[in-house]
C-alpha cells in the first residue's frame, strides 16, 4: 500500500491542476479595462474638447513657441550624472562613532 501513495498523490495533484488551469475569469474578463477608463474620464476636465475646432486661449504664440524651443533644447545634452558614491559623504558628524 505505501508504493501506491505517491502514485496516488501525484495523479490527485495532476487532477487538481488541471481543473484550476482550465477555469475561466468571465467575471474579470468582463470589466478588463474600466479602472482605467474611468480614471481617464474623472482627469479629463472637457470631453467635447476635441469636438470643437476654436483655438485655445491662454498662451500667445511667442510664449507658447519659446516654452516649446526651451523644452526642445532641454533634451540637446543630458544633465551631468550625479556622484552616488558622495552621498552623506561630508555631511554633519557621525556621533554614533566615539573616539578612544
Amino acid at each position: 500500500m505505501k508504493a501506491k501513495q505517491p502514485i496516488l498523490l501525484a495523479g490527485l495533484a495532476l487532477t487538481v491542476l488541471a481543473v484550476v488551469s482550465c477555469s475561466s475569469t468571465p467575471l474579470c474578463d468582463a470589466r478588463h479595462g474600466d479602472a482605467v477608463a474611468s480614471v481617464v474620464q474623472k482627469q479629463t476636465l472637457d470631453p467635447a474638447a476635441a469636438n470643437r475646432l476654436t483655438p485655445v486661449v491662454g498662451v500667445g504664440p511667442g510664449v507658447a513657441m519659446a516654452i516649446v524651443a526651451r523644452f526642445n533644447r532641454s533634451f540637446a545634452s543630458p544633465p551631468p550624472p550625479a556622484n552616488v558614491f558622495a552621498i552623506g559623504v561630508g555631511a554633519g558628524s557621525n556621533t554614533s562613532i566615539s573616539s578612544p
